[in-house]
């Protein structure tokens, strides 16, 4: 099994891994003694959505829980994030292109009653071969249907404070919805 790093963060390292069948996943581990009590719930928030199949949006596959690590499988996405695509010269017309995929793979996942919460440049991805839309980091992602909890409020502290919407905050008291994930 081939495996090369990805990305290594703060909190997770973002593993390629290739097996015997040519299949590539992403494994995104974390040791759990490096995470606060808040970062420890993002993966298995991500990990509550193993059942969705929402074109669009990277599939959850697995995860893995010992008593030292976190071990999240992921489909691979062979492509590039929006940031990297922005930092580039690229024309009016092909932006726009990005911007309607976007918001079309935005509107699939609301009609699934899911809000991302954390929609950034880093967690939007452009595929290579057909240059579709695929979001990724559904740790802070929410279920609209359900109510939102004090353990919730604590997630959406871990969005880039760059890009939430101010009802993420608590610092006004109205809900998150659909709009967040447009702010």
């Amino acid at each position: 099994m081939q495996s090369n790093v990805l990305s290594s963060g703060k909190e997770f390292s973002v593993i390629r891994s290739e097996n015997d069948k040519d299949t590539s996943i992403v494994l995104k581990t974390a040791s759990i003694t490096s995470l606060t009590r808040i970062q420890q719930l993002k993966p298995n928030n991500e990990a509550s959505f193993i059942d969705e199949d929402i074109n669009g949006v990277r599939k959850v596959l697995e995860l893995e829980n010992t008593t030292t690590e976190y071990k999240l499988k992921l489909q691979y996405i062979n492509g590039h994030s929006l940031k990297d695509i922005a930092s580039k010269l690229i024309t009016v017309a092909d932006k726009l292109n990005i911007c309607i995929k976007i918001a079309q793979t935005l509107s699939k996942l609301h009609s699934h009653q899911i809000i991302h919460l954390n929609l950034n440049p880093e967690h939007i991805l452009i595929e290579k071969k057909t240059e579709g839309i695929y979001f990724i980091s559904l740790g802070l992602a929410k279920r609209l249907q359900s109510k939102i909890v004090d353990q919730d409020k604590l997630l959406f502290t871990q969005a880039d404070q760059d890009y939430i919407a101010p009802e993420q905050t608590g610092r006004i008291s109205t809900d998150v919805s659909y709009s967040s994930d447009i702010y």
